[in-house]
């Protein structure tokens, strides 16, 4: 997501809760239009986001130079520097003055109330999507329909703040139980027998095709969470493990577009190029038919490194907000590379060349 950046004069903007956004219910051609109708509202909140944060740190700011408190001005000149560079709002920045961080938590808490009450907009014309394929008996589009229709009350609940209680399922189809963070995890759960061990900590693949959300609950309800990748030796590890299956690991960015953080906050750092597995084929370059075995073909010959496969991740056609360890395909049907992937909630690939998200790796921290 990219925001124009400038700078803002010392009057305070106020952005209304509630922008009168075209209603979701009245869009009923796709799922396309209504995962971009979606995707333009929440983008529209985050601009109006930043705006609203630069013009309050300015407000604050004036009120300290009457006030003569030269130490916080210049905890809140770090802070318009950091914004100016990341464009975004982080709540808890670390040595900063109480004022600030205050000022950053009544923005982002406007920001997740204007937020939840789209996604309610979204899930509502979502449902009435379905009934309507279901209706005209079109049970596969229904399906993916719903796949979106999970992400989103999923979301909804993370937002909400109800990562421990019983998510919502509606009048369509019951969802798993659980939306569970990390902290959430049973710690009278210990990890399974056929759990392997690596660098103090027990990792398991399990073969089941799930949505990133059910999985994640999967892994909580059994003490421990998907996988948290903070080394390349960790990565490594995963990899062999993973043997070149499209298996889930813990990062999105659902909460905020390309602000990916693992499921225990921390941000994603890792970028790099895929691993080239033993024994892969690949094919010359300029041969590539597609997508993934254009990966494959330029990239390969580079020194491997952990983390996202190159141009990943791209949120192609929107709505890919959660990673996994996908293959790279070739034009012969063999895996020629396994790296990260941003995939939608299904775990369907959205474009030729990378293969579909089968499983997900739990990670016990002991």
């Amino acid at each position: 997501m990219t925001f124009l950046r400038k700078r803002f004069v010392p009057v305070l903007l106020i952005v209304p809760l509630f922008l009168p956004f075209a209603s979701f219910a009245q869009q009923t051609n796709s799922l396309d239009t209504l995962q971009a109708a979606y995707e333009q509202a929440r983008q529209t909140i985050e601009s109006d986001t930043i705006i609203s944060y630069s013009n309050a740190l300015v407000a604050v700011g004036n009120q300290l130079k009457q006030k003569g408190d030269v130490d916080t001005y210049l905890l809140l000149n770090a802070e318009m520097k950091r914004l100016a560079e990341d464009n975004s709002v982080e709540e808890g920045v670390p040595n900063t003055a109480q004022v600030i961080a205050d000022t950053a938590k009544k923005v982002m808490a406007e920001r997740n109330t204007r937020i939840v009450a789209v996604i309610k907009q979204y899930i509502a014309s979502l449902e009435e999507r379905v009934k309507q394929l279901m209706t005209a008996d079109k049970v596969d589009e229904a399906k993916t329909v719903k796949d979106a229709l999970e992400s989103a009350r999923f979301e909804l609940a993370d937002f909400k703040g109800e990562s421990s209680k019983e998510v919502a399922a509606g009048p369509i189809n019951k969802l798993p139980k659980t939306a569970v963070s990390v902290s959430d995890s049973a710690s009278d759960k210990s990890f399974p027998k056929n759990a392997l061990e690596y660098n103090r900590h027990h990792y398991a693949v399990i073969m089941k095709t799930l949505s990133w959300y059910a999985a994640r609950t999967a892994c909580t309800e059994e003490g421990g969470h998907l996988v948290i990748i903070t080394s390349k030796d960790e990565n490594d590890f995963c990899i062999r493990i993973g043997t070149g299956r499209g298996l889930w690991i813990g990062c999105s960015d659902h909460k905020k577009q390309g602000d990916w953080r693992w499921v225990d906050g921390t941000k994603v750092s890792a970028f790099g190029v895929p691993t080239k597995l033993k024994g892969s084929h690949t094919s010359p370059p300029g041969k590539a038919k597609k997508a993934g075995d254009g990966h494959q073909s330029k990239h390969l010959g580079e020194i491997p490194k952990y983390g996202w496969l190159p141009g990943q991740p791209n949120n192609r056609g929107t709505l890919e907000h959660f990673g996994a360890f996908v293959p790279v395909i070739d034009n012969n049907g063999r895996t020629c590379a396994y790296g990260w992937n941003d995939v939608r909630v299904g775990g369907h690939p959205n474009a030729d060349g990378f293969g579909s998200v089968r499983g997900y790796i739990c990670e016990w921290d002991k």
